[in-house]
Order: C-alpha cells, then sequence, then structure tokens
C-alpha cells in the first residue's frame, strides 16, 4: 500500500491525504480493516503534530 511508502519515506503529508481519501471514498467494506486505517490516521496526525511542533 503506497501510503505505508511515503510514511516510511517521511512524507507524512502526503501520506494522510492519500490516506483521508480512501477513508472518505467509503470503498474499504471490512470494518476490521477501517478501524485500522482510522488508527493509522490518528498516529499520522499526532506524528505532523510533533514535527510541526519541532520546527
Amino acid at each position: 500500500m503506497p501510503i505505508f511508502i511515503l510514511e516510511d519515506m517521511g512524507e507524512l503529508e502526503a501520506a494522510k491525504i492519500e490516506l483521508g481519501a480512501l477513508l472518505a471514498s467509503d470503498s474499504i467494506s471490512d470494518p476490521q480493516e477501517k478501524r485500522f486505517l482510522i488508527q493509522r490516521y490518528a498516529e499520522l496526525e499526532a506524528k505532523l503534530m510533533k514535527t510541526r511542533q519541532g520546527r
């Protein structure tokens, strides 16, 4: 999944945008997968906040 590759490359904002678009598209039908991705979205937001505070 390209979202996690972007995250590994340090492209947190791009990963968050991609993940947000995926969640907004409502194409995820598995409730567990959706819950996992929502959790990852929250983790990305937290990482971004930390990064922005460190500047």
